[in-house]
């Protein structure tokens, strides 16, 4: 669907960020991925609408890298442009990962009103695969956000 759009509008200023992501997401060689979308956000314009966007992508990329730093950088410069509740899986992840379960357990409680019924768990299992295309990663993915469930289950009670 993405080559379709690029197709009629070579210039969509989402399609190929967002393609770039879709082909790397829970692969193993998504580093020349990141490395591209790293230098395509540099190139975005400070007021562009799609900087957000990349900067999510690009948090996702390095989450799924085990980069959690960088992930944890990107998501919260997304975050600073537009909080989602994507930013802030991606944001309690790399939290959790790096020992931050305070962290984590806080940009969650504030997600919490968007998806109040929010099971770590469930999205470890069943959302995190879907997330990762059948990429060979995925399994790496749900068990950082099974972490992240494990973490914070105490601040959820």
């Amino acid at each position: 669907m993405i080559g379709r759009v690029l197709t009629l509008q070579p210039n969509h200023p989402l399609a190929a960020i967002d393609r770039e992501f879709l082909g790397a997401q829970c692969q193993p060689n998504a580093g020349a991925a990141v490395a591209r979308l790293t230098e395509d956000i540099r190139d975005l314009p400070a007021s562009s609408p799609t900087r957000w966007v990349a900067l999510m992508h690009l948090s996702s990329l390095d989450l799924t890298e085990g980069k959690y730093e960088r992930a944890r950088a990107a998501a919260l410069a997304s975050r600073r442009i537009v909080p989602s509740t994507w930013t802030a899986m991606t944001l309690a992840g790399s939290d959790a990962a790096l020992g931050r379960n305070a962290e984590a357990a806080q940009i969650l409680a504030e997600h919490r009103r968007e998806w109040p019924n929010m099971d770590l768990h469930y999205f470890a299992e069943h959302i995190v695969p879907r997330w990762c295309l059948g990429g060979p990663r995925t399994r790496d993915v749900q068990q950082v956000f099974r972490h992240l469930a494990d973490a914070v289950q105490p601040a959820q009670k």
